[in-house]
């Protein structure tokens, strides 16, 4: 499966020395937040079979001892890995091949174009030939357009 190869793909970014070289593979459950969201389930099933992992499945309930719940979807082979040890790896793979990491930066504003500019609080520009913006939600600096 896709999702798969990339995660084995991403244990081969991080250091040689890290313990996550073999990477360990269990199953995922996604399961909604109430009993009666099956409906909620079945789209997210649906979504998901449409973007090409049509190996997960609806399930009547997770594995668990201590928690039902209820119908839910079960994602196999999800890596599991220690994400420090990953992002550490992964800076030094972008650091190895010439780019730059700015982890005291704050970012005001990316205005989008070639070459992607990325404007931060002290009044300085970064010019690049791509921009990471590593975020799980959206916020004032990302928006529609820098997608």
């Amino acid at each position: 499966m896709p999702h798969t190869q990339s995660y084995r793909g991403q244990s081969k970014i991080q250091n040689p020395k890290s313990k996550i070289q073999n990477p360990k593979l269990i199953d995922g459950y996604l399961f909604p937040p109430d009993l009666k969201s099956i409906d909620e389930i079945q789209q997210e099933l649906e979504a998901v079979h449409r973007v090409g992992l049509t190996n997960v499945e609806m399930v009547k309930k997770a594995p668990l001892s201590d928690f039902y719940t209820g119908v839910c979807l079960r994602f196999p082979q999800q890596g599991q890995f220690d994400p420090l040890k990953y992002l550490t790896g992964l800076a030094e793979a972008i650091q190895r091949r010439g780019g730059r990491i700015y982890p005291e930066a704050h970012v005001e504003k990316i205005p989008g174009g070639l070459p992607a500019r990325v404007e931060t609080s002290s009044g300085k520009v970064v010019r690049a030939d791509a921009v990471v913006v590593a975020t799980n939600s959206p916020n004032e600096v990302t928006s529609v357009e820098n997608k």
